[in-house]
């Protein structure tokens, strides 16, 4: 399984650095859209909750686990 790690608002994939080397191989550090090197979500796009039922809807798909900090 592939450990999916979210970071906080206002951060980007970066914060999980000091992190990433204690844990296995199989992390993935994403950078969430308009942060990091993720381009901006489109204007037309929906609510953040909306954004954050994605992420987990393709986490469950592909049998992934997820790790955020924040209020999620």
């Amino acid at each position: 399984m592939t450990l999916v790690l979210l970071h906080a608002l206002g951060t980007d994939r970066h914060m999980w650095d000091s992190v990433l080397p204690y844990l296995d191989d199989d992390v993935l550090a994403l950078d969430m859209p308009g942060f990091g090197d993720a381009p901006p979500l489109a204007a037309t796009t929906g609510p953040g909750a909306e954004n954050g039922r994605g992420v987990v809807g393709a986490l469950q798909e592909r049998e992934r686990g997820g790790v955020g900090v924040g209020r999620g």
